[in-house]
């Protein structure tokens, strides 16, 4: 890890979205970073985002953040460029079926209140459910084409959603029987954001990437993340940390910035200018 910035060969910036470029309660902690991003463009980089959140979001924090760039979907499963979409049909039907099942019996759960759409935007605008007061409120993606998840939230009676820690591991306990029955399921239960995640092992973000580069003839691009599945490989990017990153990440990347996600991102965006590439 140095403590000299490196530019990409390329100058192409990717982000990572959730404790990268946003908090854990899904906030842009500097919004200084709207400018530092503009001007990057207008010297004619090429700024993107690549992250594990659905692509309809991604689309939503591309236009609020002024980015232009790619965009890289659910851990590189689904990737938009220049107007067109690209994804595996096949893991999108066994998804969709898998969240059917998921859906269905959740609905069975006692005292459980399911709720479908953008679970995210709805956490992030700190929205009440008061219909579902006193209950447990399963919050299911509509979004996903590659994936499935859900929030877990207990509700109080005036309808705020709480993470619980015991709300989430009783409810998971009685739902994992409905993850999908694939070789290559990949789950990811967290419970700091109180979510589940089901995605496959075929897809990741360095794959999304490499994909990415082929289709724009790039060799080496810039990454910006918090955790090993923002790592793509020194052979494709230059990895660049925000200074909550995952300890293993700090390690294997070549630039660890002093400010947490958007102030470290919009560190990495302010050093890469100074270079006057």
């Amino acid at each position: 890890m140095s403590c000299e910035i490196l530019t990409p060969k390329n100058k192409v910036l990717f982000f990572d979205l959730d404790k990268t470029l946003i908090d854990k309660d899904y906030q842009i902690t500097d919004t200084r970073i709207i400018d530092s991003m503009g001007e990057m463009q207008v010297r004619g980089w090429v700024l993107g985002l690549n992250s594990d959140t659905p692509l309809s979001s991604l689309e939503i924090w591309s236009k609020r953040f002024g980015l232009k760039g790619p965009i890289i979907a659910e851990k590189g499963g689904v990737v938009m460029f220049n107007g067109e979409m690209h994804f595996n049909r096949d893991l999108q039907e066994t998804f969709r079926k898998s969240r059917n099942e998921i859906l269905e019996m959740a609905k069975k759960l006692p005292n459980s209140f399911v709720w479908e759409g953008d679970q995210v935007e709805l956490i992030r605008r700190g929205e009440k459910l008061p219909e579902a007061a006193s209950s447990t409120a399963i919050l299911i993606s509509n979004l996903r084409k590659i994936g499935t998840s859900f929030h877990i939230r207990k509700v109080e009676s005036d309808g705020k959603l709480i993470n619980d820690r015991q709300t989430y591991d009783n409810t998971l306990n009685k739902l994992r029987g409905s993850y999908p029955k694939i070789s290559n399921l990949e789950i990811d239960e967290n419970p700091e954001y109180g979510i589940v995640i089901l995605s496959s092992s075929e897809v990741n973000k360095r794959i999304g990437m490499m994909s990415v580069m082929k289709l724009a003839s790039w060799t080496q691009i810039g990454m910006v993340g918090d955790s090993d599945s923002d790592f793509v490989g020194h052979d494709i990017a230059v990895q660049y940390a925000v200074a909550n990153s995952k300890d293993n990440y700090k390690q294997k990347a070549d630039f660890l910035a002093k400010g947490t996600y958007t102030t470290g991102v919009k560190e990495v965006c302010d050093l890469l200018l100074q270079t006057g590439r």
